[in-house]
């Protein structure tokens, strides 16, 4: 199935990587006859089209860029894919329809860029997967990687975990202050090459208040969720509803004992990140929150909504409810699978909230006919 969607959606660089690529191979690009790209200096923002040039360079691709970016969308998503495996197979003890339900909804959805953001993902996943295994030395070295590749995911990442860790020590759970001083410590000393340009960059970026309220009200989905609810109402209820996905599927999987850990701090983590991007960019007016995009954090609960997902919809074709099987086949058929994944969505939220009055209703038996009717 993914070597089908590599060759239906056509992969490659995405469109603004190409020319920054190309000005790293050959300096003389774009000086101002039709556009100028600086890179005069170096820029951890191109760190990803660095990487790029250099592997082009080696291997060959220097005159061939949309060749080389199929095989960094291979490459970024494959390994993303693998993650997920490995994520999956953990939380819910390697039972195989849940993860071939989990791996092809993922597939159902994959753009065709290879972008930074993409090859940091597994990255990411990798870091969440590793602190759900409370490896917490690992997943603050992969933290601090994500912030080479795309600053935005490790900043929403570790401030996640900041939280989440608050949450486990409030708990009273069995871990000590000095491991999570010793998290951040990895973070900041492997990351911090790239923090204190990005903050010496921030310091002199020297941005009026028209630039800042050009970005926020461009940004929207990312900088603003009043803009979200307002502009984009369906983007708003598909996060959410994605999330909601996420607590039924968590819920259930709790009861039946399955591995969900520390799932819930992160998630809750998440939701305080949202509440802070309300509070101080659409409030407050905070320029520093507005550009960290904080709602964009709710992505590491859409990772768990796909898995819990294709728990509650394996759970639904072990019982023999194959309607849901069908609506989920169905949604590889449609040019638009949003919508058909939004359906199945609340089908599927409704049906396990209801479940039991539902078939009690389905299963419900016929009154006993009397006996002086039938005189």
């Amino acid at each position: 199935m993914f070597v089908a969607v590599f060759y239906t959606v056509n992969p490659t660089f995405r469109d603004v990587e190409i020319p920054v690529i190309q000005k790293i191979l050959h300096p003389e690009y774009y000086n101002g006859e039709f556009f100028s790209i600086d890179m005069g200096k170096y820029n951890p923002y191109f760190n990803y089209d660095y990487f790029a040039a250099f592997i082009a360079r080696v291997f060959g691709y220097t005159e061939n860029l949309l060749a080389l970016g199929k095989i960094f969308w291979l490459f970024e998503k494959g390994f993303t894919i693998f993650v997920l495996v490995m994520l999956c197979n953990y939380i819910f003890k390697n039972d195989k329809t849940i993860l071939a339900i989990a791996i092809m909804t993922f597939i159902a959805f994959l753009d065709c860029e290879a972008t930074q953001k993409s090859m940091a993902m597994p990255l990411f996943i990798l870091a969440i997967y590793y602190f759900l295994r409370e490896k917490w030395g690992i997943s603050a070295l992969l933290s601090a990687l994500v912030f080479y590749l795309h600053i935005g995911k490790a900043t929403w990442l570790v401030l996640t975990v900041f939280i989440a860790f608050v949450v486990i020590w409030y708990r009273g759970e069995k871990i000590s202050l000095k491991q999570i001083i010793s998290y951040f410590a990895i973070v900041f000393v492997l990351a911090s090459p790239i923090i204190f340009i990005y903050f010496g960059r921030t310091a002199h970026s020297g941005v009026d208040e028209f630039s800042m309220k050009y970005y926020y009200l461009t940004g929207i989905n990312a900088t603003s969720v009043l803009l979200t609810l307002t502009v984009t109402p369906i983007y708003f209820f598909v996060q959410w509803l994605i999330c909601a996905l996420f607590l039924v599927g968590y819920d259930k999987a709790k009861k039946e004992g399955y591995i969900v850990g520390n799932i819930m701090p992160i998630v809750i983590g998440i939701i305080f990140l949202y509440l802070m991007q309300f509070i101080f960019a659409d409030i407050f007016w905070n320029s520093t929150v507005i550009t960290m995009q904080l709602t964009r954090a709710i992505i590491i609960a859409h990772i768990f909504g796909i898995l819990f997902s294709a728990f509650l919809l394996s759970g639904q074709i072990k019982k023999g409810n194959y309607i849901f099987f069908f609506l989920f086949v169905l949604m590889f058929f449609f040019y638009r699978r949003g919508i058909a994944f939004i359906s199945l969505s609340i089908a599927l939220i409704i049906y396990e909230i209801y479940e039991e009055y539902i078939l009690n209703i389905v299963e419900k038996p016929e009154k006993p006919t009397s006996n002086l009717a039938l005189v």
